[in-house]
């Protein structure tokens, strides 16, 4: 009953282009002209060599040294965009390479000899400089502008924009060529790069928060908070740390080894279809088309698929599957190509191999992105440097073996890269590190703008389950306190008697009493819509696990859209600083729903979790205690999964003296129960006796020592519901209204600034890093996608807890 329909599960489609996407499209352009740059050469080469007198391995080395400007400029050009911003740079890059392409077709005009093949190789230099930072660049724009489950699809997509350059390449050229001549055709192909880039300088921002059309709605779409504008200074001892990292080494390593076949295929197609298969110029222009166009396709799908089997199988395994079985397809189609008898065999074996390469582009960078994080543009460099590696190792040796017409060889070569390249993958985990950081992290510090002393020792976070703001803060519906839309069962006058008020202030007070007659004059509350304060989630689906996800771990999981969904892949907050030492075993779980166990992970946190009908009392129990357990045994439940919110209060308040937990999470499920049942009478009851069981729990806590004065609540519901006389009894992406929540906190760091009105908008996500905050402990160290504290509640203190 807690689900919505799974029809719900999904949004519908927005009607316009987003602006993430145009800016996605102009990345998309700057890939497609750098490879129509690069690959021009290695067509017009052809007649280049009878025009100007130059040999097979002068065009090796005119390749090479693109090569060495492009590897040289991959991290430099990273640190430099950073500098510089995306916007700046990729208008820098541009008209550099612009001016470095513009060179090969003019130089011959003034230039002979070797003065000519010096500016040429100058010119061809100065070109893979400019180009280098595109792809480091690009993935710290990505990182800026979209979710981390979208980024394998991005860099498919973009790298799709590089095959379908490659593709469209050798036909044009040769075409080109065969009407007028090489000059022309080099020269008039550049020339759109130049629209390209006027276009940007115009259009273009770093980050969404700088970009007037973005709205307010896309930015909610893309995370709790504005994406933040990329930082323009780079730690050399982060830099290092990365240089160091397993996963950077193995991504690397299998980056190079894959890249190999990827030049082999890449630069040396044409010649292969002309030399060694013997067609003609014009039809080798359209037949070495095909292994890039069947690349770029390979790039888009791979991304696609990549981006999906993440998020079912998680980020580990899900980024595995392609490489390890499309890399050694891709060595077994070399041996096929180089065996086959018919030509246009060998040339679709060549094709499906490039394909199956080129599947892997976005697990690679989507891998790297997620190892390195706020580090992307630097770690993504490093990683292109060593994949640009690949091609300088396969541009001699293919040259060689080719001008000696051994090109069996060569691709046989490349069948062994792409074997070792799959098998690297096997020692990657992209999640490793940032498991590791979360982990072991002692808990820094907040920033110095918080540098105070904390009261705060302990922190309760209490959930009534699918509990909305249309009661908070107005009391019992009107609209709904009757038999017809409400369900009503018992006396309607009595149930009026017991919480209809005309004044809404009055009527709120009577429903929960001490919410509004302790919380909201010691503390704050945040979600009243009619006043200007704005609390919602950021999930998009608005039911119970993913809500749970997301107030938990700080960021919404694409992942997580059912609620049974299975143990959560993500590192919770409770389980972060249950990995601290001062708060190691004094972390603690108390929930009516089962699902709990699965939502904090016990079998990885290995949190004590008391939920669902478990029995809560063990080993040698009182008369008491065995009473409570034979109910928990013999009662039959409103749904299966959920015990009774009373039930659950009574361990929990025994709890206290002897485990003194100091983070406690305690779900109560019975008002969402209630709704979906459709009996407001009892939703209305259980709502009453949720306050009760806070304020019950309260003074519990105050009464002992290790909680008194020095205890944090904050009170909130997963998710909101549907209004109206039938909407009510739902939630979820059908019934509107259903994201909107309301949070409460009470505590010594707290000002009582009590019913927030006209203030800024507040979120789920943002939850977990205040539970830290209010520690001393900066979550955001570990999990960086999580969304900042509300800053409101802790007040002018907040760097240290008390001793």
């Amino acid at each position: 009953m807690r689900s919505p329909p799974p029809a719900a599960a999904s949004s519908s489609s927005p009607q316009r282009i987003r602006v993430r996407w145009k800016i996605f499209l102009f990345l998309f352009g700057f890939g497609f002209i750098a490879y129509v740059q690069q690959r021009g050469i290695t067509v017009a080469g052809y007649r280049m060599m009878s025009d100007l007198g130059l040999t097979q391995m002068h065009i090796g080395w005119l390749e090479t040294a693109l090569l060495i400007g492009y590897t040289a400029m991959q991290f430099p050009g990273g640190v430099i965009g950073q500098r510089l911003g995306a916007r700046r740079m990729f208008v820098l890059i541009g008209l550099i390479g612009f001016a470095a392409c513009m060179a090969t077709p003019v130089a011959p005009l003034f230039l002979k000899g070797e003065a000519l093949f010096g500016v040429l190789l100058a010119a061809q230099l100065l070109l893979g400089a400019s180009q280098g930072p595109i792809f480091p660049v690009s993935a710290g724009v990505f990182e800026a502008w979209f979710t981390p489950d979208r980024w394998a699809l991005v860099q498919g997509l973009q790298s799709m924009g590089l095959g379908l350059g490659a593709s469209l390449t050798p036909p044009l050229i040769a075409w080109l060529m065969s009407a007028f001549d090489w000059q022309r055709a080099l020269a008039w192909t550049t020339l759109p790069a130049l629209v390209l880039i006027a276009w940007w300088a115009g259009y273009g921002r770093n980050s969404p928060a700088e970009h007037p059309a973005v709205t307010a709605e896309e930015l909610a779409e893309l995370g709790p908070e504005p994406p933040a504008r990329p930082d323009a200074s780079i730690s050399w001892s982060r830099v290092w740390e990365l240089m160091k990292d397993r996963d950077v080494l193995t991504l690397t390593v299998s980056y190079v080894c894959m890249n190999y076949v990827f030049y082999l295929l890449a630069n040396w197609c044409f010649l292969y279809l002309v030399q060694e298969r013997h067609f003609t110029v014009l039809e080798s222009g359209w037949l070495a088309s095909t292994p890039p166009l069947a690349a770029a396709i390979g790039a888009g799908v791979g991304g696609a698929l990549a981006s999906s089997l993440g998020k079912r199988y998680g980020v580990r395994t899900g980024l595995r599957i392609l490489p390890l079985v499309s890399l050694p397809a891709a060595g077994v189609l070399e041996f096929v190509a180089v065996d086959a008898t018919n030509p246009y065999l060998a040339v679709a074996a060549l094709a499906l191999c490039f394909a199956c390469v080129e599947l892997n582009e976005g697990p690679f960078w989507a891998a790297i992105m997620h190892v390195a994080r706020a580090d992307s543009m630097a770690a993504s460099g490093l990683l292109n440097t060593g994949g640009n590696v690949g091609g300088l190792i396969a541009t001699p040796i293919v040259a060689y073996l080719s001008g000696h017409h051994h090109w069996s060889t060569a691709f046989l070569i490349g069948t062994a890269f792409a074997v070792a390249s799959a098998a690297a993958w096997l020692l990657v985990d992209p999640t490793r590190r940032a498991v590791a950081t979360a982990l072991i992290a002692s808990g820094p510090v907040l920033p110095a703008e918080t540098s105070g002393v904390l009261k705060t020792r302990n922190v309760v976070l209490i959930v009534s389950d699918g509990l909305r703001w249309q009661e908070i803060f107005t009391g019992a519906d009107p609209e709904l306190l009757n038999e017809k839309n409400g369900g009503i069962w018992e006396n309607e006058r009595e149930l009026r008697r017991e919480f209809w008020r005309a004044d809404p202030a009055e009527r709120r007070k009577a429903l929960f009493p001490f919410l509004w007659g302790t919380v909201a004059v010691r503390g704050q509350i945040f979600g009243n819509q009619t006043q200007g304060s704005i609390a919602r989630v950021t999930n998009g689906l608005a039911f119970s696990y993913p809500g749970y996800n997301e107030m938990l771990t700080g960021r919404p999981d694409a992942r997580i859209n059912s609620n049974e969904f299975g143990p959560n892949p993500n590192l919770t907050v409770f389980e972060w600083l249950n990995g601290l030492p001062e708060l190691h075993g004094h972390v603690a779980v108390y929930a009516t729903w089962g699902a709990f166990k699965d939502i904090f992970n016990v079998g990885r946190s290995h949190l004590p979790v008391q939920a669902g009908w478990d029995p809560p009392y063990r080993g040698t129990t009182s008369a008491r205690e065995e009473l409570l357990n034979r109910l928990y045994r013999s009662t039959t439940p409103i749904e299966d999964g959920d015990v009774y919110n009373a039930f659950l209060q009574v361990p929990l308040l025994d709890s206290l003296p002897a485990q003194q937990a100091r983070v406690l999470f305690v779900g109560y499920g019975e008002t969402d129960l209630w709704g979906h049942a459709g009996r407001y009478d009892q939703l209305l009851h259980s709502a009453h006796l949720f306050d009760h069981f806070v304020e019950e729990l309260w003074n519990a806590m105050q009464a002992l020592p290790a909680y008194r004065d020095r205890t944090t609540f904050i009170i909130t519901a997963d998710h909101g519901r549907g209004s109206g006389p039938v909407e009510w009894k739902e939630h979820g992406v059908k019934q509107k209204g259903s994201e909107n929540i309301w949070i409460a906190v009470l505590g010594p760091d707290t000002p009582p600034l009590g019913e927030r009105m006209h203030t800024a908008p507040v979120t789920q996500a943002q939850i977990a890093a205040t539970i830290a905050a209010l520690l001393g402990k900066d979550y955001r160290q570990a999990v960086r996608e999580a969304a900042a504290p509300i800053a409101d509640v802790l007040g002018s203190t907040g760097s240290r807890p008390a001793p």
